[in-house]
């Protein structure tokens, strides 16, 4: 019996923290919506773009955790959390060539690559063709991509990281995500970053947490020892912060947008205290006042 209480209250208490993650979903997709309809400037793309994906990954996690599906979803809050900061990076600063550099990076890490894999021996012609013109095409969106002088010289700026070009680092931006997390003010997030790498490298820490929460050495999937707290938080954080910085940026041209989050603030309050969120309200609080001011 109280064995089956604990679980009755460790599911309980699972189904809070999903109550303060899920609206705060939906109320990302109502934004994305609003935003959608508007004609958008290349740094409002940017944005948005970085913002929707934040919102998917958040959407992952509170999918998988509402399962008891931990270690995925750990994977997912890494995520969530990166692309969280990377959107509260380009609006409070889209500078155009640092915007510029946004759309030129995925490009030119993937140039680079298709073009090494058209050396491999083992290619059939079919596929050599197919992976020439697949690079003809992205080399061509390339060009057309660096037509103003904010595109070439983010473009230049970016040469100078290889293969893997990191669009924030531009303009003397951050080099990693650890140091953009500081100069954001966010650094205590560091930490949860560096803890959540370790699953997505494979490391067995959650499989262990899970086990110590079951009371035995291989608990079985989708069981109340995987309502894992941490990837919750994380996916709130990120994406209650992602949310005020991307309503603050449209907030004078899509009145709509700090209308919803408005609306919304008061609730988010209560279902934190409820589920005993506290650690991170600040930044939600704090932007909710200039929304509504």
């Amino acid at each position: 019996m109280a064995r089956f209480i604990t679980d009755r209250k460790a599911a309980d208490l699972h189904k809070k923290r999903l109550g303060v993650l899920r609206p705060m979903v939906q109320l990302a997709q109502e934004v994305l919506a609003v935003v959608g309809t508007a004609d958008p400037s290349e740094a409002d793309a940017a944005i948005a773009l970085s913002f929707r994906q934040c919102t998917e990954f958040a959407d992952a996690v509170e999918l998988l955790s509402s399962h008891g599906v931990s270690a995925p979803a750990a994977s997912m809050a890494r995520s969530c959390l990166e692309t969280g900061a990377q959107t509260v990076f380009l609006a409070r600063d889209p500078h155009p060539i640092r915007v510029a550099a946004y759309h030129l990076a995925p490009l030119m890490a993937e140039l680079p690559a298709l073009r090494k894999r058209q050396n491999e021996s083992s290619l059939d012609p079919d596929d050599l063709r197919e992976l020439r013109d697949l690079s003809r095409g992205v080399a061509q969106l390339l060009a057309e991509r660096c037509g103003t002088a904010a595109e070439r010289s983010a473009y230049e700026q970016l040469l100078k990281h290889g293969s893997r070009p990191t669009w924030y680092s531009v303009q003397g931006g951050p080099d990693n995500i650890h140091r953009m997390l500081s100069q954001l003010g966010l650094g205590v997030l560091s930490v949860f970053y560096t803890d959540l790498n370790s699953t997505v490298h494979g490391s067995p820490k959650h499989a262990f947490t899970a086990m110590e929460a079951a009371g035995t050495w291989l608990p079985p999937l989708r069981s109340p020892s995987g309502f894992a707290y941490q990837p919750i938080l994380i996916a709130v954080t990120a994406l209650q912060i992602a949310t005020s910085e991307t309503v603050l940026h449209f907030a004078s041209r899509l009145p709509r947008c700090a209308q919803l989050f408005v609306r919304f603030v008061p609730h988010h309050r209560r279902r934190s205290a409820q589920a005993g969120f506290k650690l991170f309200e600040s930044p939600l609080d704090e932007a909710g006042g200039t929304a509504s001011s």
